[in-house]
């Protein structure tokens, strides 16, 4: 299990290590502030249309080599952004990310997941995602934590230049060393060369509306996406609320930070839970998502900096949590030959939920404050705990449905 916590680690450091001066790069770069939007629509909007068609290629051709293609797209762009100040090569270094973002979407975590169940089988298969989860939760924030001083050493030794440079080419080292590592690390593939592409599509689709779990949990990724983007979307500007200004940065750095800590203590309380509690997994998805949603609705009333922090990380520790068993459970459901397809998927609702809350939000704070989208969002929240609880009890239907025809087929075999 080294290998996939290695790859998630190095994979998500690199993320991190541009995420927290990302703007400031490109300001630096001579980029009005009403353009920085562009380039970050760009981004989202190439990894919109490249994800799904990613994830299908993946299943085709085989994931180990698009997520190689992956890596050497994601140089490219991180190259083209170091070297130049126009606008239209930022504008293509950033779409070549995003494309990069959609091809390694689903593609070599498939293989891990693969091959995990094959030696372990689909019980303990919580483990591998819950390590999986820390690994890159730990990649996040140590390269966001990095990321935040790289600035300054890069000034240091080259007082001349841009300084966010050095964020840029540590980020181009970390891939080619995953590159490097990814190449030898074994975990081949060949692909599904013989099946056509419509046949995998219409043979994906046909697994969704059969299967009640996956077409939940499907549900889930768009209500998650809207939440993500609620969140993630307006709580600086209210935190600069509630300081009075943004000059003390160190605490926009201590929140972000802390945010992935508490994901990762909360895959590893949910891979915990999973080990001790016999609970079903979409049921307790159903209860994590209520708590979550509770807890965006008391931070939607909170005006000192300390109750607004002790909630919003709650949030993120809930975050953490239902993610465990709701790609344990999507995971199991999955057939093999499809899996890269149908996580692209996912991956894929969760940017669509994420682009529609940010559309409609931004309409809803010309005419409303921040509290009241945050209220909007717990509240959906809450809600989409209901198709977790409605999925619980047509599963428990379909197996007792199961057990009787399988006793009467036993009787009349007899």
């Amino acid at each position: 299990m080294i290998i996939p916590i290695i790859n998630r680690f190095l994979h998500w450091s690199v993320i991190g290590i541009i995420s927290p001066v990302l703007v400031l790069l490109l300001l630096s770069k001579g980029v009005p502030i009403e353009n920085v939007g562009i380039l970050m629509a760009v981004m989202s909007a190439s990894v919109v249309a490249f994800e799904l068609p990613s994830g299908v290629l993946s299943d085709l051709l085989g994931r180990k080599r698009i997520y190689l293609f992956s890596i050497l797209l994601q140089i490219t762009g991180y190259v083209i952004v170091l070297w130049t100040d126009a606008f239209i090569g930022l504008t293509i270094g950033f779409f070549l990310a995003g494309v990069a973002r959609a091809f390694s979407s689903g593609s070599i975590e498939s293989n891990y997941i693969d091959a995990y169940i094959g030696t372990h089988g689909k019980e303990k298969l919580h483990t591998l995602i819950s390590s999986m989860y820390v690994a890159e939760a730990l990649g996040l924030a140590i390269g966001a934590l990095g990321g935040g001083f790289i600035p300054m050493i890069w000034k240091w030794m080259h007082p001349v230049g841009n300084m966010y440079r050095g964020n840029l080419a540590v980020q181009i080292s970390i891939l080619i060393i995953l590159l490097i590592v990814t190449i030898f690390s074994g975990y081949d593939d060949r692909g599904t060369k013989h099946t056509k592409l419509k046949t995998l599509v219409d043979e994906s689709k046909s697994l969704v509306r059969s299967n009640n779990v996956i077409r939940v949990v499907l549900f889930g990724a768009v209500s998650m996406g809207c939440a993500l983007s609620a969140l993630e979307t307006f709580w600086q500007p209210y935190v600069k609320t509630i300081l009075g200004s943004d000059e003390k940065t160190w605490i926009f750095g201590c929140i972000n930070g802390a945010y992935f800590v508490l994901a990762i203590v909360g895959s590893l309380s949910a891979g915990y839970a999973l080990n001790r509690l016999k609970i079903k997994k979409l049921y307790l998805v159903g209860l994590t998502r209520i708590l979550i949603g509770a807890a965006i609705l008391v931070m939607a009333f909170q005006n000192t900096i300390l109750s607004f922090t002790i909630f919003f990380l709650a949030v993120m520790f809930g975050n953490g949590f239902r993610g465990v068993p709701e790609d344990t459970m999507l995971n199991a459901e999955i057939p093999n030959e499809k899996r890269a397809s149908l996580l692209s998927l996912t991956s894929l609702l969760v940017q669509f939920g994420g682009i529609c809350a940010a559309l409609v939000f931004s309409v809803i704070k010309r005419y409303t404050t921040i509290n009241v989208i945050w209220i909007i969002t717990g509240v959906l929240m809450v809600l989409s705990s209901l198709f977790y609880f409605a999925g619980d009890r047509k599963e428990i239907k379909q197996s007792t449905l199961t057990l009787i025809g399988g006793g009467d087929r036993h009787e009349m075999c007899g």
